[in-house]
């Protein structure tokens, strides 16, 4: 409880003691894990480190005035804790993914030549890929458009 005292400490625009937060997320945590064990000591460094970043400073402060109670704090998960402009970026990333994940599914070919073994359709696409040395045959990826099945030949 020491470690998230210092962690949490005191500010002139506090509603709650560093104390008597640091009690109540030492409790919620044990009650929640059931001991000291790995998980509940992961835990506590995630919220330790998230409550004392300096590039978050809306975190403490919302548990400090009590915005955010301790079981929330105690349940969010590290993305949940993340600052605002982390969580941007983040979406950023996200949307940079999916659309480059679209780009890389653009040089499939739609066809109704292979038949899906799941469903029975000919509605298929597929792209290939040299997967083994020069002189094999290249390998075909197919994935059936209605029931998403996937196989390769």
């Amino acid at each position: 409880m020491e470690l998230l005292i210092q962690t949490l400490q005191p500010r002139q625009d506090d509603e709650f003691e560093p104390e008597q937060i640091s009690q109540e997320i030492e409790a919620e945590l044990f009650k929640a894990y059931g001991s000291v064990n790995k998980d509940y000591k992961t835990k506590y460094r995630s919220l330790s480190f998230n409550l004392k970043n300096p590039k978050n400073p809306e975190l403490r402060k919302n548990v400090m005035l009590g915005a955010i109670s301790v079981h929330q704090l105690c349940s969010m998960t590290s993305q949940e804790m993340a600052s605002e402009d982390l969580k941007k970026q983040r979406e950023e990333w996200a949307k940079w993914w999916t659309e480059a994940a679209k780009v890389g599914t653009s040089k499939q070919t739609s066809t109704d030549m292979f038949k899906c073994s799941r469903c029975g359709k000919r509605e298929t696409t597929y792209y290939q890929l040299q997967t083994r040395s020069a002189d094999e045959p290249m390998t075909t990826f197919h994935t059936c458009t209605n029931c998403g099945h996937r196989w390769k030949s």
